[in-house]
């Protein structure tokens, strides 16, 4: 029988489960600490080195409050012992954003789980540590872009429409709200065309919106928009389309003019200047009457002098009186 106590000449050499355990910890991304119910680091990965600034060496067996601000260190020894004395978790087990404090004395944000481990009868509370700071910049910076273009979009006297590539609005601005007297919540997620296009143009407006996602062109056209009060307006529009990384259609764009007075100022323009081509008309026919009137005046005038002393051109004269 084969003795089975004796080692497979495959099987590898002992291995330390504590070291293991430390390499294990040593390939996640986020940090990862251990502490005792006193607070004393006992495990200390290299993501938490990356995170904090402080190596291992420095960091095990110091007292975790050294990762936090003065403020919270001071107060972390007190959430340990309610725990320990009430059993009520408060922030065990709950993800959540806090401050971290780095060796170089900045304070970076950080998300932070806790759970609890039992050894022995003693417990253990290990923290997983993501540093946050720079997504939280990114954040911060797309909010001040968002809010600046939010300011560009609302101080604008264009009007401005974003919808999604079924004609829902998503964006309205303000020139929009006091042109139509309808607020963005009236209308968003709605279809356009179901609230401020007039029934009898809705096809057509259908149709070019179709056409401007299908082609991904910008196109210009004019229609009419319906006000809270029943009003038309008159919309010179100019479209585009967003597309993704995939280069799909995503969101269109209009940009508006409301033409309604300049529409009717060259409806009144041309209206005026067909009056004043009558009046032109009927001027030139009185001044014409009167010059022929005046020039028949003359014309008999000289056919009674020549038939004194040209009888026969007086008779000309007079024929072309009767003309």
């Amino acid at each position: 029988m084969k003795n089975t106590s004796e080692k497979s000449s495959h099987q590898g050499p002992d291995i330390n489960p504590y070291d293991a355990m430390a390499r294990l910890l040593d390939t996640i991304v986020d940090g990862v600490i251990t502490i005792d119910i006193d607070g004393i680091m006992l495990a200390y990965n290299r993501s938490a080195e990356q995170i904090f600034g402080y190596s291992a060496k420095e960091a095990i067996g110091q007292n975790v409050s050294m990762l936090m601000p003065a403020s919270v260190g001071r107060e972390h020894g007190q959430y340990i012992q309610a725990y320990l004395d009430t059993g009520v978790r408060k922030i065990i087990g709950i993800g959540r954003q806090v401050v971290g404090l780095r060796k170089n004395g900045e304070l970076f944000a950080m998300e932070l789980a806790i759970s609890e481990s039992i050894e022995a009868g003693k417990s253990y509370f290990t923290g997983i540590v993501r540093d946050v700071s720079e997504r939280q910049r990114m954040e911060e910076a797309l909010r001040e872009e968002r809010n600046l273009v939010s300011a560009i979009l609302d101080t604008g006297a264009a009007l401005i429409v974003v919808s999604d590539t079924e004609g829902c609005v998503l964006r309205f601005n303000r020139s929009c709200e006091r042109t139509t007297g309808f607020q963005f919540e009236d209308v968003k997620n709605r279809p356009i065309w179901d609230v401020l296009i007039p029934d009898e143009q809705r096809s057509a407006a259908r149709r070019e919106f179709a056409l401007l996602v299908k082609r991904g062109e910008p196109m210009t056209y004019e229609h009419e928009w319906l006000t809270r009060d029943g009003r038309r307006r008159l919309i010179a529009w100019s479209n585009t389309v967003l597309r993704d990384a995939a280069d799909t259609v995503t969101h269109v764009i209009g940009t508006g003019i409301d033409i309604t007075e300049q529409r009717r100022a060259e409806e009144g323009l041309v209206a005026v200047s067909e009056a004043e081509r009558r009046l032109i008309g009927q001027d030139l026919h009185d001044v014409l009457g009167q010059q022929l009137t005046g020039m028949t005046l003359l014309t008999k005038a000289l056919a009674q002098r020549l038939e004194k002393h040209y009888p026969e051109g007086a008779e000309d004269a007079r024929g072309l009186t009767e003309l």
